[in-house]
């Protein structure tokens, strides 16, 4: 699938997976649920590249002496040579999302990490001739062989990253985003043009950078200050729904959130009680 980017800005952006979230939950009608699954579809697929601040290699991971021998026979067991050791724990960002029927991987989406626990693995790779690209070439093949016998392993992958592009070209391929709509939705992040001969000044982009929460933030206050918030919490996130639909309509860089997702976050944004509202 050919790439489909905006050449006034970066396709490099990689954004923390929690404002991610956000962004994919106004193509999902609101659902976060929904827009995990979207993203770990995506990563599971790797057709969304991923980065992080730090991998902690945790519970399971020592590596001392005896273990070192049990795994060295299982890989010659695999067909794995001696020096594929190398490979025990190996290519971790490439495993990672990869799930199986015995790993768990779990994301914590407050603070943009994921857990995956399972049994260790090491790396099988072999290489073939194929096409590439209309060229002869070496293509290599890595299969991880699971040591189901030895203790799980658990590694915590801290501050997640996704590259946006990858991210709307998802929404893209699945449906859930126009042709019309990738150029906005590649800007949703990026507010810096790239830097050219005939670059010229460019007006403000508050309201492509502005997110949503923020309107819903600034909207609350104002129905506060007219005394406008009822009194229970679902008409307060029905109204708010019903305004934003409204504001859309007349700003197109603004992604309005269902009612139902409003009401479950309104709490966490600091937007209920209405006491809690600057």
């Amino acid at each position: 699938m050919a790439a489909e980017t905006d050449p006034e800005y970066s396709a490099n952006l990689s954004i923390l997976y929690a404002r991610e979230l956000e962004f994919v939950a106004a193509y999902t009608n609101g659902s976060i649920d929904a827009a995990d699954d979207v993203l770990r579809d995506g990563l599971r697929e790797r057709s969304i590249d991923w980065k992080y601040w730090e991998l902690d290699y945790g519970d399971g991971c020592d590596f001392d002496h005896p273990k070192f021998e049990r795994v060295c026979k299982r890989l010659l067991q695999a067909g794995i040579s001696g020096e594929g050791i190398e490979g025990y724990l190996g290519r971790a960002e490439w495993l990672f999302w990869q799930e199986s029927e015995h790993t768990r991987i779990t994301v914590h989406r407050a603070t943009s990490s994921a857990t995956r626990t399972g049994p260790p693995w090491a790396i099988k790779s072999r290489f073939r001739l194929d096409i590439v690209d209309g060229k002869s070439g070496l293509v290599e093949d890595c299969v991880p062989v699971y040591f189901l016998d030895f203790p799980p392993v658990t590694l915590t992958a801290k501050l997640i990253r996704l590259r946006h592009e990858h991210v709307v070209r998802r929404l893209r391929f699945i449906g859930l985003l126009s042709q019309e709509e990738v150029s906005l939705a590649l800007q949703q992040f990026a507010t810096q043009p790239k830097p050219g001969p005939e670059s010229k000044p460019k007006p403000p982009r508050e309201a492509v950078s502005r997110s949503a929460v923020e309107w819903l933030t600034a909207e609350a206050s104002r129905m506060k200050k007219a005394r406008e918030i009822p009194d229970s919490k679902k008409s307060f996130a029905d109204e708010l729904a019903r305004r934003m639909n409204v504001a859309a309509e007349s700003d197109r860089s603004l992604m309005p959130f269902s009612a139902g997702h409003i009401r479950n976050q309104l709490e966490p944004w600091g937007l209920w009680p209405p006491s809690a509202i600057n």
